[in-house]
């Protein structure tokens, strides 16, 4: 009996060292590989916001680098000048987002990256959108108009005639039509 029982406790003991083995080494396993992201890199605000060739003037876009290891990103925008946060968005996906730019104001861009094992350290960008566009005129040109022999000056006269266009492209026109009307004018002689 005592053969017996020295065995049963030989085995429950080599059972609870190999558990403890076996459930430290996991933790060890499980501690190194998670680790906090790195700071987001190349964080940039750019206004307007352009697309595809249309730009829109009531908008600015933040962008950043994707980072490897990120589940997602947190990322805020103020409007510096106002003291208001314009977006707060946390968990996002994505590497840039559009925000809306009401005011003539400098806009903050704050993005961390976050993972299951923490956040990172905040990447920033600022810059500075003035949503007043103004257009600027073209320059009308000014006509000056000599009075025609006989026409007193100030009185109502025509506009001026716009001639065709004139060049390399009216000359070969020009030459190519000839040389129609006289090959048809040609045949014509020989027929009869």
């Amino acid at each position: 009996m005592r053969k017996l029982s020295s065995a049963i406790g030989i085995i429950i003991v080599i059972f609870l060292v190999f558990y403890n083995l076996t459930s430290s080494s996991a933790r060890l396993a499980f501690a190194q590989s998670c680790t906090v992201p790195v700071q987001v890199a190349n964080v940039a605000i750019t206004f307007p916001n352009c697309e595809s060739g249309n730009c829109n003037y009531t908008q600015g876009k933040c962008s950043w680098d994707a980072l490897t290891g990120a589940t997602g990103y947190n990322l805020t925008i103020t409007a510096v000048n106002a003291n208001r946060q314009v977006l707060n968005q946390q968990a996002y996906t994505s590497t840039s987002l559009a925000f809306s730019v009401a005011t003539s104001d400098t806009y903050r861009c704050d993005v961390s990256a976050v993972n299951s094992c923490g956040t990172g350290p905040v990447g920033t960008s600022s810059l500075l959108c003035t949503t007043e566009f103004v257009v600027t005129p073209t320059p009308t040109p000014t006509v000056t108009s000599v009075p025609a022999q006989g026409i007193t000056p100030g009185a109502q006269t025509n506009p001026p005639v716009t001639l065709p266009p004139t060049g390399s492209n009216t000359l070969v026109w020009s030459g190519f039509a000839g040389f129609i009307i006289v090959v048809i004018g040609l045949t014509m002689f020989l027929l009869l």
